[in-house]
Formats: structure tokens, C-alpha cells, sequence
């Protein structure tokens, strides 16, 4: 039994860091999606701003990114 222990140990090592990772890409998606909706309302707040939109085209292109990646889209 004690000759599983290290490979338990493996196990369950490799299971907390997957989930820190799938947490923090969780984190960095929700992150992203609030700047994208906060610059779109900002955007349309101010419409002549061009700053703004293209600052909300950039948002949008960084979460469009994040989630081909997360899909395992290699074509984005």
C-alpha cells in the first residue's frame, strides 16, 4: 500500500493545480468580460469618443481570443 503513496500524492497534486488553473482562467475571462462591458457602455455613452470604440473593438477582440483558446479553437 505504501508503494502507491507517492503516485497518490502525484495524483492529488496535479488535481489542486489543474483546478488553480481552471480557476484562474475562469478569473481572466470574467475580467476580460467586464472590461468589455464596461468600455461597450462607456462607448455608448460618449459616441463621439473614438477612443472609446476602439478601445471596446480591442476588448472584444482579447475575449474573443480567451475563448478560443479555453475552446481549443486553433483557428483563432
Amino acid at each position: 500500500m505504501s508503494d502507491t503513496k507517492p503516485l497518490n500524492n502525484l495524483r492529488a497534486a496535479a488535481e489542486k493545480e489543474r483546478d488553480a488553473m481552471a480557476a484562474q482562467i475562469e478569473r481572466i475571462g470574467a475580467g476580460l468580460w467586464q472590461i468589455l462591458a464596461t468600455t461597450i457602455t462607456a462607448a455608448q455613452t460618449n459616441p463621439g469618443e473614438l477612443t472609446l470604440i476602439s478601445r471596446a473593438q480591442t476588448a472584444a477582440s482579447m475575449y474573443e481570443t480567451w475563448v478560443a483558446v479555453v475552446d481549443g479553437d486553433d483557428r483563432g
